[in-house]
């Protein structure tokens, strides 16, 4: 596997005996078009120190934050330049398009509609960014063939958000053997920061350590005197990870965990689970789920005797397939408490209105639902794959895979939709966590027959930069 370098790197990597046989994978390719897009307020620029990337001609890319990548340690016939030419980026992801977690697969839809935008408005230096779509139903396995047929056809710079814990543990290992960018992966696992062991690999969303952290502080702030909590979660690396990050959490407080229940994905219902939770009489409940089950727990509390505060995971944050559905079965998800970092478009509170009618319009040019969230977490996915690839190619080198990846790491761009107060920030080894911070927010205002809306209840944290990575991790 591929490693970091954390201290300077002799380019002797690249030179003797090894120099003939890693000269052409270390070559950035020749065919490179500047051009340069007119500033745009709704595409990140780029905002990178333009000395990072390449080192002289070797093999060593050199990132902020003291992260480095030495590409003579990539397979011996490894292209830096595979998926990039002058005219176009071909990049790929793997998400459920069908089964019953199909609807998170339009969160490829919605980063397509944006790269539309993009690829209309000067692309990155002039290239056309192009993405394909592979169906894994979210099953692990069917992402390990995807990846694996991905890196077969030799055609791919990267892949970009492909979706869910397991699936990217079931990848982690073969992308940075390979060295293929695992760039911004669609799952908030603290692990994605392990910076050291896997550096072609980089998270993105709010990971659940602080998302976490977040949740018990908030707990603390109501129940000065100690609180009892209920926690429902998966039975998958995703749910178990959030649970394992809130007992961690809570660890040394005067918040006691009273009642611990899993459920199988494949489960029809989580029934048995909701009454075993609700036996318990816990005064917080705590829900690390996704898809149908965010219905199924919010709306199995409210028409419960049990009446504890409902805190979800960000996974049951979309209105429009976690709360209005309610609305069919005479309830309405008021009080549902969720911690946001960014809005959703459709807000009235985002304060960049012309960027949310400018998603609206593209939306609506390529016949999708503007009010469907995971089209939105698709335009934010695609903002920092942007900056990703904009920083790449102001590097020294040029847009290759190399830089590529070292650019994952080295983002300040914050998207236009984020929460006042919060940053979006990636440092290298020093800081491998995109975002560190959010707001508890209250689902308000709803009727059976009226959607209601989020409304900021706690006070914002910020931890930027304070997370470090995942060998030296730091969420107190």
């Amino acid at each position: 596997m591929a490693v970091v370098l954390l201290a300077a790197v002799s380019l002797t990597a690249c030179s003797h005996d090894k120099q003939a046989a890693t000269a052409e994978m270390c070559v950035s390719g020749a065919e490179q078009n500047v051009t340069a897009a007119a500033d745009n307020p709704n595409i990140p620029k780029a905002e990178v120190d333009a000395s990072l990337g390449q080192v002289g001609d070797g093999c060593v890319f050199r990132g902020s934050g003291g992260f480095q990548l030495d590409v003579s340690k990539c397979p011996t016939d490894y292209d830096i330049n595979t998926g990039i030419t002058g005219k176009e980026i071909r990049l790929f992801t793997s998400m459920p398009h069908s089964g019953p977690l199909a609807a998170y697969g339009y969160i490829g839809d919605g980063l397509k509609n944006y790269l539309s935008y993009v690829n209309a408005n000067g692309g990155v230096g002039g290239r056309t960014i192009q993405l394909d779509i592979l169906d894994d139903h979210y099953q692990p396995d069917l992402t390990r063939k995807n990846v694996d047929k991905a890196i077969q056809e030799n055609k791919y710079a990267a892949s970009v958000a492909i979706l869910g814990s397991s699936n990217n543990g079931a990848i982690r290992d073969v992308m940075n053997d390979e060295c293929m960018p695992h760039l911004l992966v669609a799952s908030s696992e603290d692990r994605w920061g392990d910076v050291e062991n896997y550096p072609w690999t980089t998270g993105m969303g709010l990971n659940y350590g602080n998302e976490a952290g977040l949740w018990k502080r908030w707990i603390s702030d109501k129940y000065p005197d100690g609180a009892t909590v209920a926690v429902v979660a998966m039975n998958n690396d995703f749910g178990k990870a959030y649970e394992a990050a809130f007992t961690d959490a809570a660890e040394g407080s005067n918040i006691k965990i009273v009642a611990k229940e899993l459920i199988d994905p494949s489960a029809p219902n989580m029934t048995d689970q909701l009454t075993s939770a609700a036996a318990s009489k816990a005064q917080v409940a705590i829900f690390a789920v996704a898809g149908t089950f965010c219905v199924q727990a919010i709306g199995g509390v409210e028409r419960s005797s049990w009446d504890p505060d409902v805190i979800t995971g960000n996974s049951c944050a979309q209105i429009e397939t976690s709360l209005a559905p309610l609305q069919k079965e005479g309830l309405t998800g008021d009080g549902t408490m969720v911690i946001q970092y960014y809005y959703n478009p459709s807000d009235p509170a985002n304060k960049a209105p012309e960027y949310a009618e400018l998603y609206a319009e593209q939306m609506k040019k390529d016949g999708l639902d503007p009010e469907v969230a995971q089209y939105t977490n698709g335009w934010f996915w695609g903002w920092y794959l942007v900056a990703v690839l904009r920083n790449a190619d102001a590097m020294q080198g040029g847009l290759n895979r190399a830089n590529i990846a070292v650019a994952a790491r080295t983002i300040s761009q914050p998207y236009p939709l984020l929460v006042e107060g919060l940053t979006s920030k990636m440092n290298g080894v020093e800081d491998a966590y995109l975002f560190e911070g959010g707001q508890m927010f209250r689902y308000e205002g709803a009727t059976t027959s009226k959607i209601g809306e989020w409304k900021p209840i706690g006070e914002l944290i910020n931890r930027e930069g304070s997370t470090g990575n995942f060998t030296k991790l730091n969420l107190q």
